[in-house]
């Protein structure tokens, strides 16, 4: 049986030397993986202590946030309230606004032209609505049923709306109609 046995022979005359270049090369790539590793731990302080500190940032932004929405909570509430307080307080004063700027010449003389002769006003109850209606209670006299009609001709053709209440004879024989009348002006 034959073994096949290799011999391994060094036949340079300095066999130190060749090995020179492998231990240079090897203490580099030592120095480089030991500045790799420096570099790594050095960026992983670095950031890990920035991230460290916008948690904290996040954190303190969180709770600032979340006491603005509190704030804006109980603002929006106080409002409501005071609101709700002075509502009665606001609707008077538009009220007496609108009864000042209402044009109660321009009313009457609507009211003045549709009224004939022969009919007359013996009460006269305005109240107003909304901001811009009035209505108005009158009680007229008239001959008859002719001369109402007329009357209410002339209301309709102007910005009145009527509505009859009641109708009696007096003794003389006059008709006496309670009406009401609904005015809208224009804005």
């Amino acid at each position: 049986m034959i073994e096949d046995r290799t011999l391994f022979l060094n036949l340079a005359t300095r066999p130190v030397r060749n090995r020179r270049l492998y231990f240079l090369a090897r203490a580099v790539l030592a120095g480089l993986f030991v500045g790799l590793v420096g570099f790594t731990a050095f960026t992983v302080a670095k950031y890990g202590l920035q991230t460290g500190r916008l948690k904290a940032s996040l954190a303190e932004g969180n709770k600032r946030v979340t006491a603005s929405a509190q704030e804006k909570s109980r603002l929006l509430s106080d409002i409501g309230k005071i609101e709700s307080a002075d509502k009665i307080r606001v609707e008077l004063v538009n009220r007496i606004i609108f009864q000042k700027s209402f044009s109660w010449t321009d009313f009457l003389s609507e009211l003045e032209a549709s009224l004939p002769d022969s009919i007359y006003i013996t009460s006269l109850v305005p109240n107003v609505l909304g901001d811009r209606t009035v209505t108005l209670k009158i009680k007229a006299v008239s001959r008859g049923l002719d001369d109402l009609l007329v009357f209410l001709n002339n209301l309709n053709s102007r910005k009145f709306k009527y509505r009859f209440e009641k109708e009696s004879r007096e003794v003389a024989g006059q008709l006496v109609s309670e009406i009401t009348l609904t005015y809208e002006r224009d804005i």
